[in-house]
């Protein structure tokens, strides 16, 4: 008997618990980002891999294939750990703090204002203070140290008697680079949702984009069929031979008038289409925002790949590489197809998986009661 009360009171205090943390959207954020970033890393990480292995021994796309494949499946996701913390911890910061940020600074209503815009780039430089991560990482991919570090936790004890300051080697750029990002991506994917149809699917979007409330299925499904249906449907009235419209008949010799499954025929493409609006704008903006801030990936890259070295400034940085690439754009933007296609798929899925975590635990929650 006790141990049945006990079993109650775990689960009694396990549901307040989700509901706290799904029905608050402060707390709720850092979860979505959390699990969206979590996906989106699980299912690029072979995508990934395929291109360090090309950057790294100089391989064809077959040549690299043929080497994973025979590797076998068992050392595919071998080292994913890293980009997995990194990349999870990032996007829960990226989307959790701005939304933080905003209540801190107190930006009301949905038009994307200066307020907004600071919010972001605020998250976007807290979400720099993860910098040794992508330290490591980039250290760990440079030729020059491949005999010194075997992965992450020895790179980590490399570095480490240089001091933090060269942890945080190559900041500046980061932080530019992530807080003008976040400008960017939280200003437009709203307004670039809408456009793909996602206003339909989810009741209208908003300029900052993560606060956007979804409707439900059933009031999607209401207004749906009250936008294309005979009068008598649109009033709630049984359709008559002679007034019922083609949907409604259609509907019924397939379903029968009464059926249930009259009514997720309409919900259903209206929820596909959210998912779908959220992966395009989510594409779309990622692999446009990550093109135009191209340059400072490569100016990183460069900052980060040394090691002991005279810390010089990102402008040094900058003219060292422009003249060492002859100051040509298009040498500049080498790699820039590859990014681009990544970044497509990457920043679609999480953008995408974002979005369906909160409706999911907006559901799971209940937290309309």
């Amino acid at each position: 008997m006790d141990d049945k009360c006990s079993a109650k009171g775990s689960g009694d205090g396990g549901s307040v618990l989700f509901k706290k943390i799904a029905c608050d959207p402060h707390r709720r954020d850092f979860v979505c980002g959390w699990g969206a970033a979590c996906i989106e890393t699980c299912v690029m990480f072979p995508l990934t891999k395929l291109i360090f292995r090309q950057q790294l021994e100089g391989l064809l796309v077959k040549e690299a294939l043929n080497q994973l494949r025979s590797e076998g499946a068992a050392l595919l996701y071998r080292g994913l750990l890293p980009p997995l913390i990194m990349k999870t911890t990032s996007r829960a910061v990226m989307f959790g703090m701005y939304n933080e940020y905003k209540r801190l600074l107190g930006c009301h209503g949905p038009t994307f204002t200066a307020k907004h815009a600071l919010a972001a780039f605020l998250s976007g430089s807290t979400e720099a203070l993860l910098c040794p991560f992508e330290r490591v990482q980039t250290l760990l991919q440079a030729p020059a140290y491949q005999d010194q570090m075997r992965n992450t936790a020895n790179a980590m004890s490399v570095v480490r008697p240089y001091g933090i300051r060269e942890f945080y080697r190559g900041l500046t750029p980061i932080i530019l680079r992530n807080g003008l990002s976040n400008i960017l991506f939280f200003a437009l994917r709203g307004p670039l949702r809408d456009r793909f149809g996602g206003k339909v699917a989810s009741g209208g979007g908003e300029g900052g984009g993560t606060e956007r409330t979804s409707t439900s299925s059933s009031t999607v499904a209401n207004t749906s069929s009250a936008s294309t249906s005979c009068p008598s449907c649109s009033a709630g009235k049984a359709p008559s031979a002679s007034t019922s419209c083609s949907l409604c008949s259609a509907i019924s010799s397939l379903s029968g008038s009464d059926s249930p499954s009259s009514s997720s025929l309409l919900s259903v493409s209206p929820s596909m289409r959210g998912f779908v609006a959220d992966f395009l704008s989510g594409a779309v903006l990622g692999a446009t925002i990550s093109t135009v801030f191209f340059p400072l990936n490569v100016v990183k890259a460069r900052m980060m790949s040394t090691l002991g070295t005279e810390f010089v400034s990102m402008r040094h940085t900058i003219v060292v590489i422009w003249r060492e690439r002859n100051r040509s754009l298009k040498e500049l933007y080498r790699g820039v197809n590859l990014n681009f296609s990544r970044s497509l798929l990457s920043w679609g899925i999480t953008n995408a998986m974002f979005e369906f975590f909160q409706r999911l635990l907006k559901t799971e929650g209940d937290c309309d009661r």
